[in-house]
This record gives C-alpha cells, structure tokens and sequence, in this order.
C-alpha cells in the first residue's frame, strides 16, 4: 500500500470518527450549551486538538524513511493530488453553502446567528475538508488513470 494511502485511511478513520463523535455530541446538547458549559466545552476542544495531533504524529511517522529508500511519487500521485485538491475545493464550499443557508433559515427571526455557531461552524469545515481529501485519495487509487486524467 502506497504511503499516501496509508495517510488518507488514517484521515477518515481519525476525522471522520472525530467528526461522528462531535455530531453526536451537538445532539444530545446544543452547542451554544456546550460553548457555556466548562466540562462540554473542555471535551470538545480536546477532541478537535487530539484529532489533529494524533494525525500530525501519524503523517510524520509515516514519512520516516530508512537509509537508501526512495519514496515513488509518479504522475499517478500527482493526478491523485489534483484530484483531491478539487474534491476538496467543492466539499468545503458546499458545506460552507449549507451552513449559511441553514443557519439563515433557523435564525432568520431573531436576526443574529449565536457566536457558537461559528466555530462550530469552522471546525466542521477544517473536517469535512480533511475527510474529503482523504477519501479522494483513497478513492483516486482505485480510479483508472484515464478517469484522474479528466479530473
């Protein structure tokens, strides 16, 4: 297995768990009470900052190479990389779409969306934005090449 692929299942297991978990969590409690809550609050930004620790300590073990070992990358990498870049590109753009029209339409009457919401908004996108690379790559490498091409 490719070490960029290694790299991508480790994304969707660890974002994607992490993403499942926080959504969770905003339905059992709503999140301007989890932000005024010390406890919730303490428990999601943990589990933001362990996510991407816990990923950042994975690309770099990953990337360890021995002495005299060369680490391929080929125009099947590259076109893999472009192809997650616009994955990319439109998931966050999509879910950024979604949030202000929902968030419009649920808080039109009161006229001020809650500050919580906000950041809970950003760190959704800094994860969908994460989970979706990570599936384009995975799912890049079972592409044939001319199907990346026309990405």
């Amino acid at each position: 297995m490719h070490r960029e692929q290694k790299r991508a299942i480790a994304g969707i297991i660890i974002f994607g768990g992490v993403l499942a978990a926080v959504t969770v969590m905003f339905i059992q409690y709503d999140p301007t009470t989890i932000m005024q809550n010390r406890p919730l609050e303490l428990t999601y930004v943990i589990l933001l900052a362990s996510s991407f620790i816990l990923y950042g300590l994975f690309y770099l073990l990953s990337g360890r190479k021995t002495e005299g070992e060369e680490i391929p990358f080929d125009e099947r990498d590259n076109l893999i990389a472009k192809f997650a870049l616009n994955v990319q590109l439109f998931s966050v753009i999509g879910v950024l779409s979604l949030w202000c029209i929902v968030l419009t339409r649920i808080y039109l009457e009161s006229g001020f969306v809650p500050v919580p919401l906000m950041y809970i908004m950003l760190n959704s996108i800094y994860f969908i934005n994460m989970l979706a690379r990570s599936i384009a790559i995975v799912h890049g490498y079972k592409m044939p090449i001319q199907d990346l091409g026309k990405c």
